[in-house]
């Protein structure tokens, strides 16, 4: 994370004069930037650039909410540490830019507005003015200097250098931030300037009327075979079962991806293994893997001795910009493999699954279980998907052919409705402590940000009176890189799976 200036004690005001502000716009520029807050400039950049691209058609911007572009306005904001006024002057500047935007190339359509309007309205306070265009390149892991500084002088003449924001130009947001903070306002939620627009478009129609195609079906589901290197090897009692969420977003993707292998690498060869020097029964599910740091998992001589991995290109994720892997044990007898593609999601998330074989105590046959690698759909406006996500993906574990099954990764439970969702979808919680124990929690302490702490991954399964899933313990606590970078913004889980005799 890259350290936000120290604070004056002033809120920036760039060219804002807040006068005559309402109680709850008051407490809005004082408050922390939360979720709702960074769901809601996203909702209004992917507005202004589908109705500029698509001529007056509004209705296409959930598509242009992409996964990369949430994840990255949303890292942007949390590690600038911008506060709510900059972010009030940055949704002043991309109305502006709504009204006079003609069609461009859709590629970082989206991400060029958000980063314009944010670096002018940041430059605009005595705090930020003097943070340069390598700052905010590092800050966005994936850009240049040379590319801020573009982006920056290309905003700026969209615009024609109208720097000047009035009261009333923000205002308007504050109610519509308040309200949705305050009532839990849905995911396709117009900015308050599109009614001007639509007033004098006959194309143009609101947001949450997207076509029926997106909501008649959710999912597909596609079975590939497993290659059947390993189909002869005897199924163990049981199986190690780490997950990890790896962080595609922050900078340097290869090096902390090769430092989480080598901590697991570790944290697996403690548990034992065979005398010839095999690895214990195990099976790593890793997600957010970034497509262009695959080749350090595939050309891992660690990897390649020890597991079958699954899949072995980025072409097999919903999007090949990060996606879920799963590694198996060479230990451990493979039967199949499946991705179930959430087709109600906007962020490219899926369910991987493997059927693998463990021996039955007091049985001659083995049993099949299968385990899903998972990573539900994440920000406040995932909170209507995940429901169908998890329910869809404990259908697969409970299919007939398989005796039990387990689910592990990236929940995102982040609204108080997650809560009950495993219970509600039929599994099981291997963790079975109070909710509000720092000891379980995952996600919110590399680094420490706006957001609170929380369990955001979890570990859960079928109901079968013979699967045991021990309690999971954490891994890749303070996990760093040689240059002192967090390995990733996630701790991982670590637990034992097993059938016991019936």
């Amino acid at each position: 994370m890259m350290s936000p200036p120290a604070s004056s004690g002033q809120r920036p005001r760039g060219s804002l004069e807040y006068e005559q502000r309402r109680p709850a716009a008051d407490e809005l520029l004082d408050a922390p930037v939360n979720w709702d807050t960074v769901d809601y400039v996203i909702d209004c950049v992917v507005w202004a650039v589908s109705y500029a691209c698509y001529d007056g058609e509004t209705w296409l911007a959930p598509m242009l909410k992409t996964a990369f572009f949430c994840d990255f306005a949303q890292s942007i904001i949390r590690r600038s540490g911008v506060p709510v006024p900059v972010i009030l002057t940055c949704l002043a500047y991309v109305e502006k830019a709504s009204r006079v935007m003609e069609p461009m190339p859709i590629d970082w359509a989206c991400e060029r507005v958000f980063l314009g309007a944010l670096l002018l309205a940041a430059r605009s306070t005595a705090e930020y003015r003097h943070y340069d265009d390598s700052w905010w390149a590092r800050l966005t892991g994936v850009l240049s200097a040379s590319d801020v500084g573009n982006i920056d002088y290309d905003f700026r003449q969209l615009i024609g250098y109208d720097f000047q924001v009035h009261e009333h130009d923000v205002i308007k947001h504050c109610d519509a931030i308040v309200d949705r903070c305050g009532q839990q306002a849905g995911y396709w939620s117009n900015p308050p300037f599109a009614e001007d627009r639509l007033r004098y478009t006959q194309h143009a129609s609101p947001m949450g009327s997207r076509p029926g195609r997106f909501t008649t079906r959710w999912l597909v589901s596609n079975w590939n075979e497993a290659p059947p290197t390993n189909i002869t090897v005897t199924p163990p009692p049981s199986i190690h079962l780490v997950s990890w969420n790896v962080d595609f977003m922050a900078p340097n993707a290869n090096a902390r991806l090769q430092h989480a292998l080598d901590h697991i690498r570790s944290t697996l060869e403690q548990q034992g293994g065979g005398s010839d020097g095999s690895l214990v029964p195990c099976c790593v599910l890793l997600q957010e893997v970034e497509g262009n740091a695959t080749p350090i998992i595939l050309k891992s001589k660690w990897v390649r001795e020890h597991f079958v991995v699954v899949p072995t290109s980025p072409s097999q994720w919903p999007s090949t910009r990060y996606g879920n892997v799963t590694l198996v044990s060479n230990t451990v007898p493979i039967v199949g493999a499946q991705s179930l593609v959430f087709a109600n999601s906007f962020m490219g998330r899926n369910a991987l699954c493997v059927d693998v074989q463990l021996a039955r105590p007091g049985e001659e046959e083995s049993a099949l279980l299968r385990i899903a690698n998972v990573h539900l759909e994440s920000m406040p406006e995932g909170t209507s998907r995940r429901p169908a996500q998890l329910s869809a993906t404990a259908e697969l574990l409970r299919d007939p052919s398989v005796q039990a099954g387990v689910v592990a990764g990236d929940m995102n439970p982040i609204d108080p409705r997650d809560a009950n969702l495993p219970a509600e979808v039929g599994l099981t919680d291997a963790y079975q402590g109070a909710e509000d124990d720092e000891a379980s929690f995952t996600w919110g302490y590399q680094p420490r940000n706006r957001f609170p702490v929380c369990r955001m991954d979890k570990i859960l399964y079928t109901k079968h009176l013979s699967l045991v899933v021990d309690a999971p313990s954490r891994i890749g606590v303070g996990v760093k890189t040689s240059k002192g970078q967090w390995a990733s913004d996630h701790y991982g889980l670590m637990t034992i799976v097993k059938f016991r005799e019936q």
